[in-house]
């Protein structure tokens, strides 16, 4: 029987031990597995905004954040300009700047895909992502996309200049945490504990490091300010009167009374900062912070006169172009009108009002298949004319909550948002007009004013984005 039975009489012992070798092991590689997990992570877009420093910081803090393994790739964009509605400025980018950040049918954002984005003209916080990752942070989970912008918005706020970087890394980070969610920071009070811990803690590291932050960063900010208007003033100077004879030459229906106005409004103001220009030219290349802050108002109204007036000569090009059998220039705006009508189609309710949309956009398409028509510029100002005239109905039918007042200003030839025949008989898209209702209804539902949507159509990506 010993030597039977001596070949088993170890059995029960190592059964024991590769019970236990089990038990440890497997939690040991799961977690080896998940600190593995690699993921990319991308700042393309610094909008003036972001030091060397600051890119370094987020590329070295993100891995260390919580994130579901769905998530393979966290973009951060820092838009200098953008629209007001910061979703269009983030699928823009990834329709002409990034196309690996769209799907394979490039109507939504690209699986395993995080991005988060600050805009500064206007001030909008935002995150997107790939339908892959948007289940897994429980995006559309009440509460969740108004939770992580509003942990943005804290760094955003608290020191008077905004810290752009710890607002980034605070979106992908609230992205990764399904617990912040709105309701529950408002209600339950947990975010308040943090802070308010943090103080207890801190409070003289948190004071002093913004401080020298802000200081750093406006200091930055009013140096490039200054060498852009040092470097481009010249240059756009000495363009002034072939712009002037380009704007003056334009000579279609659209081009009315109200545009000229508004290209003397912006050639006015640019003459009248020649001294003040002259005055920050002669302070020199070696000019101090000191200096510069000294001169804030002067740069900066120099600043925001020279981006109007490139502006305005990057869109009277455009026009002038258009007028002049530019067939890329002309399908382009005809597509763009196509989209606004799409978008107007699927989201008014008066089934005459849709009816209407849809002849306009046949006439659209017509024309778009006929960009050399010998009457194209008055065919595209008759259908301007006729667009506005039910735009106007809609607004009044179903978005009677907006007027076009300087709340709501229409796009004016020094903004990057226009468009030929925009202020034309008052003309506005529909994405302008619903802008407006989105603002006026989330100003009154939603203390954040969130946006989830597009301002045209063709495209359902997920993203929140709003002010801050």
């Amino acid at each position: 029987m010993n030597r039977i039975d001596s070949p088993f009489r170890y059995a029960r012992p190592v059964s024991a031990f590769l019970a236990l070798f089990v038990v440890l092991l497997l939690p040991l590689a799961a977690a080896t597995a998940q600190t593995t997990t690699v993921r990319s992570v991308e700042v393309p877009l610094r909008g003036g905004q972001l030091t060397d420093g600051d890119v370094r910081l987020l590329e070295n803090e993100t891995p260390a954040l919580s994130l579901p393994a769905t998530v393979d790739r966290v973009v951060y964009l820092v838009f200098g300009s953008n629209e007001p509605n910061l979703n269009d400025s983030l699928r823009s980018y990834a329709e002409n700047d990034d196309r690996s950040l769209l799907s394979g049918s490039e109507d939504k954002f690209a699986p395993g895909s995080l991005i988060v984005a600050v805009g500064m003209d206007p001030r909008r916080v935002g995150v997107a992502c790939g339908d892959d990752v948007c289940n897994a942070i429980n995006f559309y989970a009440s509460g969740r996309m108004d939770g992580i912008l509003d942990e943005m918005r804290v760094p955003l706020r608290q020191s008077g200049d905004p810290n752009i970087a710890a607002a980034l890394l605070a979106g992908a980070r609230a992205a990764g945490d399904t617990t912040v969610v709105a309701e529950e920071k408002e209600e339950s009070g947990v975010s308040g504990w943090w802070i308010f811990g943090g103080i207890g803690s801190a409070a003289a590291a948190v004071t002093a490091g913004s401080l020298i932050w802000a200081l750093r960063n406006r200091r930055r900010r009013m140096r490039e300010h200054y060498d852009h208007v040092v470097e481009n003033y010249a240059r756009v100077a000495s363009q002034l009167d072939s712009i002037n004879v380009r704007a003056h030459s334009l000579s279609s229906p659209l081009a009315d009374d109200a545009l000229r106005r508004d290209w003397e409004d912006v050639r006015t103001r640019f003459l009248a900062i020649d001294t003040t220009v002259q005055r920050l030219s002669g302070i020199g290349d070696e000019v101090d912070d000191r200096e510069l802050a000294r001169r804030w108002r002067e740069i900066t109204e120099a600043y925001e006169t020279v981006r109007q007036m490139e502006n305005a000569e990057a869109n009277i090009d455009e026009f002038f172009r258009m007028e002049h059998g530019d067939g890329a220039v002309r399908r382009r705006h005809l597509t763009e009108m196509h989209e606004d009508l799409t978008e107007a189609r699927t989201r008014v309710s008066d089934d005459g009002l849709r009816d209407d949309l849809a002849e306009i956009d046949a006439r659209v398409l017509a024309l778009r298949d006929t960009p050399d028509a010998p009457a194209f510029m008055d065919s595209y100002a008759r259908i301007i004319t006729d667009y506005r005239i039910i735009i106007e109905a809609v607004r009044k039918r179903e978005f009677d909550d907006v007027e076009p007042d300087d709340d709501n200003p229409a796009p004016r030839i020094w903004d990057d948002s226009w468009r030929p025949g925009y202020g034309y008989s008052g003309f506005v898209p529909f994405m302008t007009v619903n802008s407006w209702h989105e603002s006026a209804t989330g100003s009154a539902a939603v203390s954040s004013g969130t946006t989830t949507g597009y301002s045209s159509g063709g495209f359902s990506g997920g993203a929140a984005s709003g002010g801050w």
